[in-house]
């Protein structure tokens, strides 16, 4: 596992980045932690900057996160980033919905500190 490797957390609630990028800053690997509030931004960060991984919200203020999710590979310096989607939907409603190449994990809302680590640890496993 590669110290170092850059993570976007991606929420329009600032409290839930807030919470996400404690959780990864307490991973036992160092990961430095970019975010953004909306799926524009998310964009636009991810067009500009390389990332390893998204940690990206449903529910954003602007584009829902599927819609985001599907449009990161043509935007993306990254194009096959991985994407953990976060939401209080369904998970299984959610994977259904959202055909995103490269989602890779919906997580159901609250989660919990030692799965999202092991989640995160293994989808950027080297």
């Amino acid at each position: 596992m590669s110290a170092g490797k850059t993570i976007l957390c991606v929420d329009d609630d600032a409290l839930a980045r807030l919470v996400i990028k404690q959780f990864i800053k307490h991973s036992p690997v160092a990961f430095n932690v970019a975010e953004a509030n909306n799926g524009n931004d998310c964009l636009s960060f991810v067009s500009q900057s390389n990332v390893d991984l998204i940690v990206l919200d449903y529910n954003l203020g602007d584009i829902n996160g599927c819609e985001v999710a599907k449009m990161i590979p043509s935007v993306s310096i990254n194009p096959n980033v991985p994407i953990i989607m976060l939401s209080v939907v369904d998970h299984e409603d959610l994977e259904a919905l959202c055909d995103a190449p490269n989602l890779v994990k919906v997580v159901q809302k609250p989660y919990d500190i030692k799965n999202f680590h092991q989640d995160i640890l293994a989808i950027l496993a080297d």
